[in-house]
């Protein structure tokens, strides 16, 4: 069986389409076998589709990424027999276009696993301030669907699937940051470090989860550990980029060597309060959903 994305929304999408991880097409609530979904060509053909989602993607770039070698006669012809038999399978509504070029259906007909983590992350940006256990449970919602971590799993050199890569990064970093500062929040110091050290092996110079790892340190009186992630963050700052840590940074390193008191630390994390906010230091920026 597929994952409900839409999580007890009320509404139930006719097809599902996963990038995260290895690519999943799950309709009515059962996940296609491969082969379900005809040939390799078609099936990087709905891949690409739904790495572009709403934007309609030329005839000609369709050849090109099907066809690297260079494209056969009458690429238009061959591409409309793929999508042909993709919309036989998917249903007639799935792929819209024609000659100019194709795009994916929105939803609820068709729902992509990025866009639902992208809504359950900006859902919990906003809540974080005001209802920190609801944040917490959207956040984490969002942080299964991005697992493991990567997109298109199995097509790890194709550059037509970077902007899908980079836009799973950037919301599985701002889904851990509200989800450590939920659980902070909340109390849960050890779920908050568990958390912040996950997005910090995917990027060490992700100075909003060295402060969100430093806080719930703090608060764990684990003190000194929050001292050390603080001494690798400004030597990998100064080796790599030439830079000193963030003010905000600082400031936080300061107030857990003298000792004050966790509830006298501020915020777990000032970025979260304004959710456009960025560090010079993080390499992946999300990308505009």
């Amino acid at each position: 069986m597929g994952r409900d994305l839409l999580g007890g929304a009320g509404v139930t999408a006719h097809l599902e389409l996963h990038l995260a991880g290895a690519f999943g097409v799950v309709r009515d609530g059962v996940r296609l076998a491969d082969g379900d979904v005809r040939s390799r060509k078609a099936r990087t053909l709905l891949k690409l589709l739904a790495v572009e989602r709403a934007r309609l993607v030329s005839v000609d770039r369709i050849a090109e990424v099907l066809w690297a070698g260079g494209p056969p006669p009458e690429p238009a012809q061959h591409v409309a027999t793929l999508v042909s038999r993709l919309r036989r399978v998917l249903g007639p509504d799935v792929i819209q276009g024609g000659r100019r070029g194709y795009q994916l259906a929105g939803g609820p007909a068709v729902v992509v696993d990025l866009d639902e983590a992208a809504r359950l992350t900006s859902h919990a940006e906003r809540e974080l301030g005001r209802a920190p256990a609801l944040a917490g449970t959207a956040a984490e919602r969002a942080v299964e669907l991005l697992s493991p971590g990567t997109a298109l799993a199995e097509e790890p050199y194709a550059a037509w699937a970077e902007p899908a890569r980079q836009e799973l990064r950037g919301l599985l970093r701002r889904a851990r940051h509200v989800l450590a500062g939920a659980a902070q929040a909340t109390g849960d110091a050890d779920l908050a470090a568990r958390v912040a050290a996950d997005a910090i092996a995917d990027d060490p110079l992700d100075e909003g989860a060295h402060r969100l790892f430093m806080s719930a340190c703090a608060a764990a009186g684990e003190r000194a550990k929050a001292l050390e992630a603080y001494a690798r963050l400004s030597s990998r700052l100064a080796e790599e980029l030439g830079t000193d840590p963030a003010p905000d940074t600082q400031d936080l390193y300061l107030a857990i060597l003298r000792q004050r008191r966790p509830g006298d630390l501020g915020r777990p994390d000032g970025e979260l309060a304004r959710p456009g906010a960025r560090d010079t230091g993080s390499r992946y920026p999300a990308r505009d959903t």
